[in-house]
């Protein structure tokens, strides 16, 4: 075909297969074009979607539907969309607003027509319905839209392409015709092409937009499909999080991650939706970083790691952030963070309310026992302050038991055992809350981490959070030993401050380093933790108790520890132990000799059953010795030679300080009570006597087996001492029968005229003995005889009146050498008197119990005396015999025993 050669019309027909080549016979469907569309160079997805809107609700369309509208009025859906009724005409008839189905005005009621307007469908047909009844017709239009969307796409696919094949044919008959020779044809034939392509754009438009749209969502779709894992994901983690499904939470996570770093190129919406992903499970971090930094170490049980997990759980919590990935090191974070929560509770919260109520509590004992003494409302301090002590010593002379361990109230005052519960309740704390809820976990904790939590977790994940480096496990020593360290250094304030110390810390809040070089070791006082007026018993029970404590602590302190051990470690616990260990015992021996001093003031002065002529002070020394030296080798636990010498110091001090004692006592009591002066006095010697022979030897024989010494064998000093005291005591009691037999023999000798004498004989030529002399034997008879009232040591009884009769013999020859003239009769008088006295006191020799009498002195100077009276032998023979018998009770006094 050439450009001039003319084409017959049934040619073309059938070259392109069409019915005619009139283009106005499309005129019948064809409106006026909107858009002009050329679909080989139009974007479709360009058609701005306004110009599409305006088409769709243009008012041209109501007359093009009016116009439809004659002859096709049995094709209108009357149909109600919303299923209320079956007939939308029906209603708009009842309601007057049309007259039949060919008024034009129910197209604006019909759905199917282009000129629907839903408002007006609504309030005039449906204005009465309820929300509920509209909600409940949305899901049958839904519905019925559904059923038709297949016959709707099949009817835009059919028509799209036989438009498409429509254009392209016209287009080659045009070219066809545009190289003919027919310009006549040409032009009216590009017209109507230019008609039809215009008309043909206006139908295509919303068809083409449609498919375009279609082709979107199926891209979306398979978009969707392609990306369901990840596209859902935010939202399935968080219904995974809700649920409390972990497994989910991190298996879901990794899948995603997955899924996304596999993506070759940057996709806006899956980058927006990786970075929701990020947010969520940042936000689900945050929230287990928050948990773990809430949980405290006490908190934590110890077989946490055959313990199944839990929400909370530090390994829970520290697992899942490792898992999920991190920046920070959740174990390291951990760990610092439970390491600063113990050492400021060690620093500023331990401790402070049973603190503040120990020391509280030693004010309280001075102000119920010192200060009494000071406003006098209590007439004697010791009365007061030792009455438990008392009860004790009643307890031990009795041969009773002391109360068991449950029943400890009774050991000592009230406010002293309130002030032994108060440290008690410190130390416990510093073991207990301190040492073993917090510090034992932490290095069980630490050990954990290091070598056991490796074994569980992926390696392969977090590797170098789990796997612990050397200088980290350093540190963790580091965090240990500063622990370790502020713990002794609390313990070692508590039992090495003195009472002033303590007073200080409370003062100034803060506890200052007690100079244990400048203690009183024999003073109370200078072991704090020991309450005023507190007895070795209760401070025995108490020490024990609190040393085991500690040791126990640090023992099994020391078995949790696993890699934290270091020399520095044991070395601290050890010194600090020792430590203790040393005040302790040095705090109970002085506990122990105060005691004793206070013995002068719970003595009752019973007299004993076992000791002849004691009190039951030998009884309770016994029990207390053995009870003493029995608990303070279970207290002494360390081997230390300086300790050791002090306790021997300490122990043999307490000897001499109840020597000491029993003086003060005898000699305060003889005082108070004058009448009793023989008894106090005799008994303490008695006492004496037991203790040097008796009760020292066999309470120091009992420290020689406990701590393996040869104390029995060494020659004590103490025996020594004993006879020193005894001396004094005895010459302190003989010091006034003394001084009273000398006046007596002093007075009788100075106011005898001896020069100027005339004897009063009687008819049987006797001479009486002077009554000097009988005066001195009736005073030595009457202490004689009180003492064997008293049922005191006869020992002792004979002891005074053996030292009695030799003082009468010494002063009266003292006496008798300031007379220096002698007439007959004083003389025959002086041979009697002496004679008298040398009879009676050979009578007591020969009986074998009074050897010790100075009987040579005076026979000798009897002799003396005789010889310038020779020539009255007889008369002073038969004068002392006379004496003698008529002073015959009295001689029995002498001879009895």
């Amino acid at each position: 075909m050439n450009g001039n050669s003319i084409v017959e019309e049934s040619v073309l027909l059938n070259f392109y297969r069409l019915k005619t080549l009139n283009p106005t016979d499309y005129k019948r469907d064809t409106i006026q074009p909107k858009i002009s569309i050329d679909l080989s160079t139009t974007d479709l997805n360009s058609i701005p979607k306004e110009d599409i809107y305006r088409f769709l609700s243009d008012g041209n369309e109501v007359e093009d539907d009016t116009r439809r509208s004659v002859g096709d009025s049995k094709a209108k859906n009357f149909n109600d969309p919303l299923g209320f009724k079956e007939s939308v005409l029906d209603g708009l008839i009842d309601r007057d607003i049309v007259d039949d189905s060919r008024d034009p005005k129910s197209l604006k009621y019909m759905i199917s027509s282009k000129s629907f307007n839903s408002a007006l469908f609504l309030s005039t047909l449906h204005g009465d319905k309820s929300g509920k009844e509209l909600k409940g017709s949305i899901e049958h239009l839904e519905k019925d839209l559904e059923s038709k969307k297949p016959l709707l796409q099949q009817l835009i696919a059919a028509n799209f392409t036989k438009t498409l094949y429509t254009k392209n044919s016209l287009d080659k008959v045009f070219g066809e015709f545009s190289e003919s020779g027919l310009p006549n044809e040409i032009g009216s034939l590009k017209k109507s092409l230019a008609e039809s392509s215009s008309s043909s754009n206006q139908l295509l438009n919303p068809i083409v937009l449609q498919i375009s749209k279609e082709r979107e969502v199926k891209k979306a779709l398979d978009a969707i499909k392609e990306n369901k894992l990840l596209l859902d994901l935010p939202s399935r983690l968080q219904t995974f999080i809700k649920e409390k499904d972990f497994y989910s939470v991190v298996t879901e996570y990794k899948r995603g991650m997955k899924f996304y770093q596999k993506s070759q190129q940057s996709n806006p919406i899956l980058d927006k939706v990786w970075s929701k992903v990020r947010s969520v499970i940042n936000d689900y971090k945050q929230g287990l970083w928050e948990r773990l930094g809430k949980i405290h170490i006490e908190e934590i049980s110890l077989n946490f790691g055959s313990s199944p997990p839990n929400e909370d759980n530090f390994i829970t919590l520290i697992t899942r952030i490792l898992e999920l990935g991190t920046d920070e090191n959740p174990i390291i974070e951990f760990i610092n963070l439970q390491f600063d929560y113990i050492s400021k509770n060690i620093d500023d919260g331990l401790s402070k309310v049973q603190y503040t109520r120990l020391l509280k509590s030693r004010e309280s004992i001075f102000n119920a026992y010192d200060e009494a003494e000071k406003e006098e409302k209590v007439p004697n301090k010791e009365d007061l302050s030792n009455v438990a002590l008392r009860y004790i010593y009643t307890i031990l002379t009795d041969g009773s038991e002391l109360p068991e361990d449950g029943d400890v109230e009774s050991y000592d005052l009230p406010m002293v055992m309130e002030l032994w519960s108060f440290l008690t309740s410190y130390i416990n704390e510093i073991t207990d809350d301190v040492v073993t809820r917090k510090i034992v976990k932490f290095a069980t904790v630490v050990h954990f981490f290091v070598y056991e939590f490796p074994k569980r977790f992926d390696s392969q994940l977090q590797d170098s959070f789990v796997e612990f480096e050397d200088y980290e496990k350093r540190k963790m020593r580091e965090f240990f030993e500063t622990l370790i360290e502020k713990v002794c250094t609390r313990l070692l304030f508590i039992f090495e401050a003195t009472g002033k110390d303590l007073v200080s810390a409370i003062d100034s809040g803060t506890e200052v380093e007690p100079l244990t070089d400048s203690k009183n070791v024999n003073a109370q006082s200078s072991f704090g933790f020991i309450p005023p007026h507190s007895n070795v018993i209760s401070a025995f029970y108490f020490s024990l108790q609190l040393q085991n404590k500690i040791s126990d602590t640090f023992q099994d302190l020391l078995g949790h520890t696993g890699m934290l051990q270091s020399k520095s470690i044991d070395s601290a616990m050890a010194k600090t132990l020792k430590a203790i260990n040393v005040n302790i015992v040095t705090g109970v021996l002085c506990t122990m000799n105060s005691d004793i001093r206070k013995l002068s003031y719970i003595e009752d002065w019973r007299l004993s059953d076992t000791f002849e002529g004691c009190t039951k002070l030998p009884d309770f020394l016994l029990n207390y010795y053995k009870l003493f030296i029995t608990k303070l080798k279970e207290l002494y636990i360390m081997e230390d030679p300086a300790l050791f010498k002090r306790i021997q110091a300490q122990f043999l001090r307490s000897f001499d300080l109840l020597v000491e004692n029993q003086l003060k006592a005898v000699i305060t009591k003889s005082h108070e009570d004058s009448n009793s002066k023989d008894f106090y006095f005799i008994t303490a010697l008695s006492n004496l006597s037991a203790l040097k022979l008796k009760v020292l030897p066999r309470i120091i024989q009992m420290f020689d087996n406990q701590f393996a010494t040869s104390l029995s064998t060494s020659g004590l000093k103490v025996y020594s001492s004993l006879e020193n005291f005894e001396v004094i005591i005895y010459d302190e009691y003989l010091k006034s029968y003394k001084s009273s037999l000398k006046d007596i023999i002093g007075t009788g000798v100075r106011s005898t005229n001896w020069y100027q004498m005339e004897v009063n004989r009687t008819h049987q030529s006797v001479v009486y003995v002077s009554n000097f002399v009988l005066k001195s034997i009736n005073f030595i008879n009457t202490i004689k005889s009180r003492l064997l009232n008293l049922k005191s040591n006869k020992n002792y009884i004979l002891r005074v009146e053996l030292d009695l009769d030799n003082y009468l013999i010494s002063k009266l020859i003292d006496f008798l050498k300031e007379i220096r003239q002698f007439n007959s009769d004083g003389l025959l008088q002086i041979c009697v008197d002496l004679r008298f006295l040398c009879e009676i006191f050979e009578s007591m020799k020969q009986s074998n119990l009074k050897n010790e009498i100075h009987l040579s002195k005076l026979e000798s100077v009897a002799s003396r005396f005789l010889q310038k009276k020779g020539n009255d032998k007889d008369l002073i023979s038969t004068s002392v015999k006379e004496n003698l018998l008529q002073n015959k009770a009295q001689m029995d006094c002498f001879f009895g025993s």
